[in-house]
C-alpha cells in the first residue's frame, strides 16, 4: 500500500488521495522534494525511491485534472504542510481506529474462549 511519506499524513490511494512519486535522480525538482520532506520532519539520509507525497501538500495551481488522474506541472514542488489540526483530527480518527481494531479482536478471542469452555464443559459433562 503506498502512503503519503509526511508525518502524520495517512493519505493513500486507496483511500481516494492521488499519490506523486519522488522524483528520479537527476532531476532538478528531486532536491526540493527532498529539502520539502526534510522540513516536515522525514529523516531523508536513508530515503528510499519509492517514495510518495500526495496531492494534499501541492499547490492547486501545479495539478492538472483529466479524466483519467490528477498529474503534476513539471517540475511542481511540494509547498502544503497540512494544518495541524487537520493532523491532530487525523491523528485522533486513525488512533481510534486501532484502538477499535484491537477492541475487536479481543472481542473474538473472548468468545473463543467461552465457546471453548462451553465445549469442554459439555465433553466433562458427557464423560461422566
Amino acid at each position: 500500500m503506498s502512503l503519503c511519506v509526511i508525518p502524520n499524513c495517512h493519505n493513500t490511494k486507496s483511500g481516494g488521495y492521488t499519490l506523486f512519486k519522488l522524483p528520479n535522480e537527476g532531476e532538478k525538482s528531486r532536491s526540493k522534494w527532498i529539502q520539502f520532506i526534510k522540513i516536515c520532519g522525514v529523516d531523508t539520509d536513508n530515503l528510499k525511491n519509492h517514495v510518495f507525497i500526495c496531492e494534499e501538500h501541492f499547490e492547486p495551481s501545479v495539478m492538472r485534472e483529466n479524466a483519467i488522474r490528477k498529474t503534476l506541472e513539471k517540475d511542481a514542488i511540494p509547498t502544503i504542510r497540512a494544518r495541524v489540526d487537520e493532523f491532530n483530527n487525523r491523528n485522533e480518527i486513525y488512533n481510534l481506529q486501532v484502538k477499535l481494531e484491537k477492541c475487536n479482536e479481543k472481542c473474538q478471542q473472548l468468545e473463543r474462549m467461552i465457546q471453548l469452555k462451553k465445549l469442554l464443559k459439555t465433553n466433562v459433562f458427557l464423560a461422566n
